[in-house]
């Protein structure tokens, strides 16, 4: 069983404290759970953005993720409109506040880089299944930049351990 425990400039905090808080404050804190989509038969891959081990000829990828294996996430925004986003969420969406991975955020990438999550489509055919555009993610050039468009990711791996 994965602890829900995680550091704070407090101390220690537990995940399910923190959302009893969030019943009456509209937020709660989210934990990792890999999404349907990514699944046998989904049209999600998890693409690997090269680092040393594994870079071969290739230019090993700058780190620019969102590591959402923990952020908040804000009930107040069900069924809103938000900036960006086409449409209104639906009442059992809601928008999830993660932290950006750089090359200076510690354990954020390994020897074998990091990996992020982008389409697929299972009913193309062999060799044509990946979407040829998912490795761009790989090199955000301004992931800090206001407005950026980044990755869902995580350090390669770890979402084996974070099921």
């Amino acid at each position: 069983m994965r602890s829900l425990t995680y550091s704070s400039p407090a101390g220690e905090r537990n995940v399910c404290a923190v959302n009893r808080q969030g019943r009456t404050n509209g937020y709660m804190a989210s934990t990792f759970s890999l999404p349907n989509n990514v699944k046998k038969g989904g049209r999600a891959a998890v693409y690997t953005c090269p680092g040393s081990a594994d870079a071969g000829s290739e230019v090993i990828a700058p780190i620019a993720y969102g590591q959402c294996d923990g952020g908040f996430c804000f009930k107040s925004t069900r069924g809103q409109r938000i900036p960006d986003f086409t449409g209104r969420l639906r009442n059992d969406e809601i928008i999830c506040s993660c932290p950006i991975s750089t090359g200076a955020t510690p354990g954020s990438s390994d020897s074998f880089g990091y990996q992020v999550f982008g389409g697929y489509d299972p009913e193309a055919s062999i060799g044509s299944r990946c979407d040829i555009n998912a490795c761009a993610a790989c090199s955000v050039s301004n992931p800090t930049n206001n407005g950026s468009t980044i990755p869902v990711g995580a350090p390669t791996a770890s979402g084996n351990f974070l099921r």
